[in-house]
C-alpha cells in the first residue's frame, strides 16, 4: 500500500472515531439526564430584571438542604439549571429556593412539594427587582437574606415538620445585620420596617435593635406563632428611629426558651429592612 493511500485510510479512521465518540457523548448526556430525574427534581428557569425585562447573568440560585447547597449561577442568557435529590426533601412541608445578587432585592420562592422526574420553572417568579434606595444596607446582605435555623434542634410536631438546615445556634445578627444610622436617614425617615418569612415559631421570640458600642437593647419586638401546619408565615415589624442616637447598630434575632432549656426551633428567611 502506498504512503498516500495509507495516510488517507488513517485519516478516515480518525474521523470515524471522532464522530463515533461525539455521537456517543451526546447520547450519554441525554441518558444521564433521564436517569438522574428518576431520583432528582430539576430546577431550571430564567432570571429577568423586573425593570428592563432583560436576562441577568451571574445571579446565584440555590436550595439549602441539610448540610448541602444545591446551586447554579445564571449564564449570559439568565438561565440556570441544577438538580436536587428528592430524598433530601422528605418531611419538609415547604422547601425554599433562594435567588441572590448584590445589586437586586433578594427573592425566595417556596415549594410545597418536590417530586422526582419533574422540572421546576419559575415563570414570572423569575423577575427580580433592583435594590430600592431606602433599603437598609446591612454588613452582609447575603446572610441577611438567606435561610437560617435558630434553636436547640429539639423539636417535633406539625409546627416544625422537618427543617431544611441544622440549627446554627440561638442568636443571629451581630456579624451580618450591622448598619449605620446617620443624621440624613433620621431627617428623611421616621421608622424602619422589618419583613421576613418564618416557620416553626411557637414562642415570643425576639427581634432586637442593639447599639453596637454599648450593646444595649434599644428596641425589642416579639414574634407571634407561625402557621400550625408548618408552612411559612409573613412577619412585619415597624421600629421608630426618631429617638435613637446616630451611630452603629445591629439587629438580632433570638430564640426564646420554654424554661431553663428547650429553646424554640424555627427557620426564617428574606430578612429585609426598609426605611419609612
Amino acid at each position: 500500500m502506498g504512503k498516500s493511500v495509507q495516510r488517507k485510510c488513517i485519516e478516515r479512521l480518525l474521523l470515524s472515531t471522532v464522530l463515533s465518540l461525539g455521537l456517543s457523548s451526546c447520547g450519554s448526556d441525554g441518558e444521564s439526564d433521564r436517569e438522574k430525574l428518576k431520583t432528582h427534581a430539576k430546577f431550571a428557569s430564567t432570571i429577568i430584571d423586573q425593570n428592563t425585562g432583560k436576562p441577568v447573568k451571574n445571579v446565584e440560585v440555590f436550595i439549602k438542604l441539610n448540610d448541602k447547597v444545591y446551586k447554579d449561577k445564571t449564564n449570559s442568557k439568565g438561565k440556570y439549571a441544577f438538580y436536587v435529590p428528592v430524598v433530601e426533601t422528605e418531611g419538609i412541608k415547604t422547601v425554599i429556593l433562594e435567588i441572590y445578587d448584590d445589586k437586586y432585592k433578594c427573592k425566595v420562592v417556596p415549594y410545597e412539594s418536590i417530586e422526582a422526574n419533574r422540572t421546576y420553572d419559575l415563570g414570572n417568579a423569575g423577575d427580580i427587582a433592583q435594590l430600592p434606595e431606602n433599603i437598609v444596607k446591612f454588613s452582609d446582605m447575603k446572610k441577611a437574606c438567606t435561610l437560617h435555623h435558630l434553636g436547640d434542634d429539639n423539636y417535633g410536631g406539625s409546627y416544625n415538620s422537618k427543617f431544611q438546615i441544622p440549627t446554627e445556634g440561638l442568636v443571629f445578627g451581630k456579624d451580618a445585620l450591622k448598619f449605620d444610622l446617620n443624621a440624613a436617614m433620621k431627617t428623611q425617615y421616621s421608622s424602619i420596617e422589618i419583613t421576613f418569612l418564618a416557620k416553626g415559631i411557637q414562642r415570643r421570640n425576639r427581634i432586637e435593635l442593639i447599639d453596637e458600642e454599648t450593646k444595649k437593647v434599644l428596641r425589642s419586638v416579639a414574634t407571634k406563632n407561625s402557621q400550625a401546619n408548618g408552612k411559612y408565615t409573613s412577619y412585619t415589624f415597624k421600629i421608630d428611629i426618631d429617638a435613637l442616637e446616630t451611630g452603629k447598630h445591629f439587629f438580632q434575632v433570638r430564640s426564646v426558651s420554654y424554661g431553663s432549656s428547650d429553646y424554640d426551633d424555627f427557620e426564617f428567611v428574606d430578612f429585609i429592612a426598609i426605611l419609612k
